[in-house]
């Protein structure tokens, strides 16, 4: 995946990226969203393992993913707005300009 994503210009993977992803990703007070985001994303949904890797309640995860959803517009429970954000947050990891910056501390909103 990381090679078929690395042939894209930064542009490209922009113009492909969810625009609420892109919202989110660009807004540093989302870096914890963000984060949470992608470690559920990365545990393929599971909230159990995603709440014990982010050191939180199953109940906190649940709230901050619901307010994912509210910012972005994506449905966490629907198959391809759930590879939209995986692949978006991906294309972030490989080119750092399509995300917010990294020296804001991890805060909710």
């Amino acid at each position: 995946m990381y090679a078929l994503l690395g042939k894209l210009t930064p542009d490209e993977l922009a113009e492909g990226t969810h625009p609420g992803l892109r919202l989110l990703l660009s807004n540093p007070a989302h870096r914890g969203l963000v984060k949470t985001l992608r470690v559920y994303l990365d545990h393929a949904g599971d909230a159990r393992h995603a709440a014990t890797a982010l050191h939180i309640h199953r109940s906190t995860l649940y709230k901050r993913l619901h307010r994912v959803e509210q910012l972005t517009g994506l449905r966490l429970d629907v198959g391809d707005d759930r590879l939209a954000a995986h692949l978006g947050l991906k294309a972030a990891e490989l080119h750092p300009r399509l995300q917010a910056s990294t020296n804001v501390p991890d805060m909710v909103f």
